[in-house]
């Protein structure tokens, strides 16, 4: 029985963990820095630099949709450390209370027997 609170003791540690760097990682990933997008039109005296300009302002604004992809992928990510941590926890609960419902029922059961034979 002192086995069993043991393991239940470490597993609601170990989730509680999880849940505490789920909320970090959702925290943080709500928290990234957005350095925008900000681009002015420029254009310059030969046509090489315009087509250089063009490419490099449509290669940031490509990466800022995927750097604005994975803040929300961090979100999710979160999300999901913190439901799976209580899921756990909960389940290791219900484990805990049911196995010392056994443990209950079977000292029931042997004191039961023991009175007997007296």
């Amino acid at each position: 029985m002192k086995n069993l609170k043991k393991v239940f003791i470490f597993k609601s540690i170990l989730c509680a963990i999880g849940t505490a760097l789920g909320v970090l990682v959702t925290i943080w990933g709500f928290n990234t820095s957005d350095h925008g997008c900000y681009f002015d039109i420029v254009k310059f005296g030969g046509d090489f630099y315009n087509y250089i300009y063009s490419a490099t302002k449509s290669a940031a604004y490509q990466a800022s949709y995927a750097v604005e992809a994975l803040k929300y992928a961090v979100v999710g990510l979160g999300f999901f450390i913190v439901f799976i941590s209580l899921f756990l926890w909960l389940h290791s609960l219900e484990s805990y209370l049911r196995n010392k419902n056994i443990f209950e029922m079977i000292k029931a059961v042997h004191e039961n027997q023991s009175e007997e034979i007296e």
